[in-house]
């Protein structure tokens, strides 16, 4: 399991061109004070469920590379208020979501080297199908409805997928009447799957997803007792402890979420 490094933004680089939550790009040090690179930062007053939109994108982090797939490398940023102060008419939108937001936020490392988005009007390459597959299955783990179309969240380049932007996860959090079994997909539950950037793909294909399996039954109490801790005091409530209890549930289960998974695409 990775430990989640503490950073401290030191400089503001630029505002994303894309996101509704208005993340921004700083230039962020260690705690002994080394320069460490550019993270793109996930403020708490830019988010719609504040810090438990940033507890999914942490523990969505996390998990993923646990179920071997990829995303940036996840950080905790700490920014001080005053570099929106020093940003004035600058960007005053992004200034203001700074000075809102003090303390501890959600960081991802900067992916350099050209990456992209996924051609949607033509047929993923077969050499990333499967790596296709998991990511459909890892969005149905964590319920995340946001990975469409319209708005892939992916960074692509030749054989490789990172997958980003998991504030709206586990959006059972947040839904009047949510399934009270985490690891089943039938009915108004696993609709949200029908919009998926590669349900259109991957329907009425025969998909392997044994590795993911393995992968998904692997993670251990320990495991999960680690990545939860790593979520800084500030940012908990009581949903940390039902996301727990989903990503357990979905674990013991996990031969008949898979093939839920599949249902999904039959």
């Amino acid at each position: 399991m990775r430990t989640v490094q503490r950073l401290k933004a030191n400089a503001y680089l630029r505002r994303m061109k894309t996101g509704r939550t208005k993340p921004a790009i700083f230039k962020c040090e260690d705690e002994q004070g080394n320069e460490v690179g550019e993270f793109v930062v996930k403020m708490r007053a830019g988010t719609e469920a504040g810090v438990t939109g940033l507890t999914c994108e942490l523990v969505s982090s996390l998990l993923a590379e646990e179920l071997g797939i990829t995303t940036p490398v996840p950080a905790i940023v700490e920014i001080n208020p005053a570099i929106g102060k020093l940003l004035g008419s600058q960007d005053s939108e992004v200034a203001q979501i700074i000075r809102k937001s003090p303390g501890l936020n959600f960081g991802s490392q900067v992916l350099t080297g050209g990456y992209g988005v996924i051609p949607i009007e033509k047929s993923i390459p077969a050499s990333i199908r499967p790596l296709a597959a998991d990511i459909f299955a890892f969005d149905a783990c964590i319920q995340n409805p946001d990975r469409k179309v319209n708005n892939q969240n992916l960074l692509w380049k030749a054989d490789e997928i990172f997958v980003i932007d998991h504030e709206l996860a586990f959006s059972f959090l947040f839904l009047i009447g949510a399934p009270t079994v985490a690891w089943k997909l039938e009915g108004a539950p696993g609709d949200f799957l029908k919009e998926h950037v590669f349900y259109r793909e991957l329907k009425g294909q025969a998909i392997d997803l044994d590795r993911f399996e393995g992968a998904l039954n692997a993670i251990s109490d320990g495991h999960l007792a680690t990545m939860f801790d790593q979520i800084p005091k500030e940012w908990e409530n009581d949903h940390v402890s039902r996301i727990s209890g989903h990503l357990k549930s979905v674990r013991d289960h996990s031969a008949e979420f898979v093939n839920q998974v599949k249902w999904r695409l039959v």
